[in-house]
């Protein structure tokens, strides 16, 4: 049966190179390992690394030009996210007051830090921001509490506080009925102040405010909602953003170096950073690290595999250093043309590893069986390299094809993914037909004699199923009909977030705030052109069941009927009347402070004794603040923390920030301006940089109910978005259509690989027969090979997916060395023949190649490392069980007397 048609030119032009190598080995060494040198030092210089995920796809699509678009109209960085948990709020909040003081010293990286919503820090209209029910409470608290606050304008440091207090007691029998209830009602508030003093003597650093809300109200919940804070207080979040996108990378290791020096001031509390930029740079350092770490792996292991099978060490050695100079020639193509790596092309050398060893092997193998019949070095290398060399060309060029295939999709990552393997294929081939063979004729290796008649154990084996050839074809049936059932059961996870590494802290705290706090760190954005066109998209929008909420100008813009301007001028008159006197610079006297608060313990005293039975929470209450008063004057007395200079200085700087926070808020109220309606110039301009564009247009968030990182909600979302603006945008819609996107072209990928390669395949054989022959390892490892996902759990996912244009090449690859060796001598037993034992060391090789990815931390990494060395599995199994039996039924149809 003749396979193929003669191609004269093929074997004349590997002759030839052959020869000319022979000549001048030293001329080709030379060059390669110049360029291969130059290439690596221009490889360090210039290859960059693209985290963002975005840039993955082209400029083309209209998904991505609105996104484009949006990115140009509002360029602010997205979110860094500090993520603090634990069971104490109060350590809570000591964490992040401390960290946002330190990131707030640092403008040049941290442009706005976020953390709790402080009237002062929202300019002369943060009034308007509350409603009206909450406005009211404001007013009436101040109402309350006016001869308190009267009374600490008159005080500037915590023992004059403290003397005005016990005057208070001393003569509260007489005094008027509101002073007494402002007294009463400030207990709580005296107590938290209190306590705050006396932690700032255990914590080291400098002690934030204990928070101007604990003067009008004592409720946890209510001390924590001028924070972002989720879960009863058990978790805060600091946000935070850099001044540019350049600058990401630099204030995600400075707030790392922030978060740890917090750390060290306020222990016992869970912190992580997370955040878009924070996920995406992980995963590519991740990435990175996972695979080098591959790539050296695979190269150790291969390198033994190569030794181990040839029970040698020249030949193997030297093609994996041809390996090497093909990887370093590579990485030099791909800066030149692409100039970066991403998520997807960064793992393309473990797969030239994995793929383009099987070069030398086959090369390797067949110049050794020609040499142990007798040829000498020159002429044994000219007949491998003309026999064995055309399967290495068609089998280089068909998986080059395949990958090359991948650069008709519209997937920009997919597409520089194809283009740069399948160069480094086509470089590594080149540099195994002129580097490898200058190498074999150099140098002495020791030889393993196997020019006996002893048959090789590999070949013994391979006659169980070579005598039994329909068996064998029965039972791949069988088989086939079985994985291929599972297989039905096939599906697609298009979470990304399941592809990064689980340990990581940016996905964990990822996951723990839409889990704790109910809170997305992805929303979908709309862009409205006018003010009352956002009014009408807001309200569209809220009515959308897959919506949570949207976050906006629009109800800041909006007035609203009621006497909330009112109530925002008394506001300000009644805070007018307060003094505001400048915080006391000195040391905190400690021995006067105790004296002072030894009589305020007596006064609670007293108080306590004049109780009725039925005044228990009052009993509570003063209780509480006699046990807080002794434990501070504990504290302030004990040398263990440190030196009575330390001790003042200590809570001196507690006492400045205190009075200097009572201070500035309300110094804030009293500038506060009554009138409406509130004007874009009026907001703070945080809000502005986030909501209004640099060209006056206005900014809708609009955050998902349900976890969007899930398909299905994620599906809804974007649908549901898009009945109200069909140019909607945001992560939500980019992570959709990019995962779409990324599934649809490597299936394209895959159907253009599977043509190209039939077309290079034909070329090659030049017979349909052998064309379907030689596919026949590719299908039936598909099949088993989804099989075996489904058996093992493993779905396919956007990182393992390449693998199907992959396996596509691989495994059409041994069915093109099989078939050139049977059309060469009429043989179907193969493995006591070099080409089988190089099918089956380089099918090892490559499974070890890629089989080194399965320990990688990026579960994408991992999974792709799974699933290509399964696949290969598969393939070469079918390749030298199934097409070797279906051969010999071939052969002996063809034989048949008639």
């Amino acid at each position: 049966m003749n396979l193929f048609g003669a191609h004269p030119w093929v074997p004349a032009l590997l002759a030839a190179l052959a020869r000319a190598v022979a000549r001048k080995p030293l001329w080709f060494v030379s060059a390669h390992l110049l360029l291969a040198t130059g290439a690596v030092l221009y490889t360090l210089h210039n290859l960059q690394f693209d985290t963002r995920r975005g840039n993955l796809v082209g400029e083309n699509l209209r998904y991505h030009r609105n996104f484009l678009k949006f990115r140009a109209e509002f360029p602010k960085p997205d979110d860094l996210v500090v993520v603090v948990e634990s069971e104490d709020p109060e350590a809570n909040r000591q964490f992040v007051e401390r960290l946002a003081a330190r990131l707030e010293a640092e403008p040049e990286l941290f442009h706005r830090v976020f953390y709790k919503g402080d009237l002062k820090l929202l300019g002369n209209k943060a009034l308007h921001l509350l409603s009206e029910a909450r406005l009211q409470q404001l007013h009436d608290q101040l109402t309350r509490y006016q001869p308190f606050l009267a009374a600490l304008g008159n005080t500037t440091n915590l023992l004059s506080l403290f003397d005005q207090i016990n005057t208070w007691f001393r003569t509260a029998r007489n005094a008027p009925p509101e002073r007494q209830q402002a007294l009463l009602e400030a207990l709580p508030a005296l107590e938290r102040i209190l306590a705050q003093a006396e932690a700032s003597l255990h914590r080291p650093g400098l002690p934030p405010s204990p928070g101007v809300t604990a003067l009008f109200n004592s409720s946890e919940e209510a001390l924590h909602a001028q924070y972002l804070a989720y879960n009863h207080g058990r978790m805060f979040l600091v946000t935070t953003y850099p001044p540019s996108v350049d600058r990401e990378r630099a204030a995600i290791a400075r707030l790392r170096e922030k978060v740890e020096e917090t750390r060290r001031e306020v222990p016992g509390v869970n912190v992580g950073i997370t955040g878009e930029p924070v996920l995406e740079w992980d995963e590519m350092q991740q990435s990175q690290h996972d695979t080098l770490r591959a790539s050296v792996l695979a190269l150790v292991l291969c390198a033994a595999l190569f030794i181990a099978g040839y029970r040698e060490t020249g030949r193997p050695l030297k093609a994996m250093a041809t390996l090497l100079v093909g990887v370093a020639h590579t990485l030099g193509f791909a800066t030149a043309t692409v100039g970066h790596l991403n998520i997807l092309t960064i793992t393309f050398v473990p797969i030239l590893v994995g793929l383009a060893i099987d070069f030398g092997i086959h090369l390797v193998t067949r110049y050794e069986e020609e040499l142990r019949a007798g040829h000498g070095r020159v002429p044994a290398l000219e007949r491998a390299m003309t026999h064995t060399g055309q399967g290495i060309l068609t089998g280089a060029l068909t998986t080059a094809g395949g990958f090359w295939a991948m650069t008709l999709t519209n997937f920009k990552g997919i597409q520089e993914m194809g283009w740069i393997c399948g160069g480094g294929m086509v470089i590594c081939l080149i540099t195994t037909l002129t580097f490898l063979p200058a190498l074999l004729l150099a140098g002495r290796q020791n030889l393993y004699d196997e020019t006996s008649v002893q048959i090789p154990v590999r070949a013994r084996i391979e006659q169980l199923w070579l005598r039994r050839p329909r068996w064998v074809l029965a039972l791949a049936v069988a088989l086939t009909l079985l994985t291929g059932t599972l297989a039905l059961r096939m599906r697609f996870d298009y979470n990304l977030l399941n592809l990064q590494s689980q340990s990581l802290p940016a996905v964990v705290f990822s996951k723990k705030l839409i889990l704790s706090a109910g809170r997305s760190l992805l929303y979908g954005v709309v862009i409205a052109d006018s003010l009352p066109e956002a009014r009408q998209l807001q309200t569209r929008l809220e009515a959308l069941p897959a919506v949570a909420s949207v976050e906006s100008l629009v109800p800041l813009l909006t007035p609203e009927p009621g006497r909330k301007s009112e109530i925002i001028r008394q506001t300000r008159d009644l805070t007018r009347q307060l003094p505001l006197p400048e915080p006391d610079p000195a040391p905190v006297a400690l021995q006067d402070l105790s004296r002072t608060l030894w009589a305020l313990g007596g006064y609670l005293g007293l108080a306590l004794e004049s109780l009725t039975p039925d005044q228990q929470e009052l009993r509570s209450t003063l209780e509480r603040l006699r046990e807080t008063v002794t434990s501070l004057r504990r504290s302030m007395l004990d040398e263990t923390l440190g030196t009575d200079t330390q001790r003042a200085e200590k809570l001196a700087a507690y006492q400045r920030a205190f009075f200097q926070d009572l201070r500035e808020t309300l110094q804030a109220l009293q500038q506060q301006d009554p009138e409406v309606p509130v004007q874009l110039q009026d907001l703070p301009a945080a809000l502005r940089e986030r909501f209004v564009g640099v060209h006056g247009k206005l900014l809708l968030q609009v955050f998902p109910r349900e976890d969007v990182w899930q398909r299905k909600p994620q599906e809804e979302f974007v649908r549901q978005l898009r009945t109200v603006d069909p140019d909607a945008t945001g992560t939500p819609v980019q992570l959709y259509e990019y995962t779409t996107l990324l599934k649809e072209s490597y299936e394209q990928a895959a159907w253009y690989a599977l043509a190209a390669i039939i077309l290079l395949v034909g070329w090659h054989f030049r017979n349909p027969v052998a064309v379907a022959l030689s596919l026949l390892p590719v299908g039936l490892g598909m099949v088993w090979l989804m099989g075996w996902m489904i058996w093992r759990d493993v779905s396919f996912n956007p990182a393992n997916i390449m693998t199907l244009p992959l396996v596509i090449g691989i495994g059409v690859t041994n069915g093109i060395h099989i078939l050139t060796r049977y059309a060469e001598e009429q043989q179907p037993g193969l493995l006591a023949r070099s080409t089988g034992k190089a099918v089956l060391v380089s099918g090892l090789t490559t499974v070890a190649g890629f089989g080194s990815l399965m320990l990688a931390d990026h579960q994408g990494i991992a999974s792709l490392g799974f699933v290509m060395s399964a696949g290969v599995t598969t393939c070469m199994v079918a390749a030298l069980t199934v097409l070797p039996a279906l051969l010999v039924v071939l052969h002996q149809a063809r034989h048949r007397p008639l």
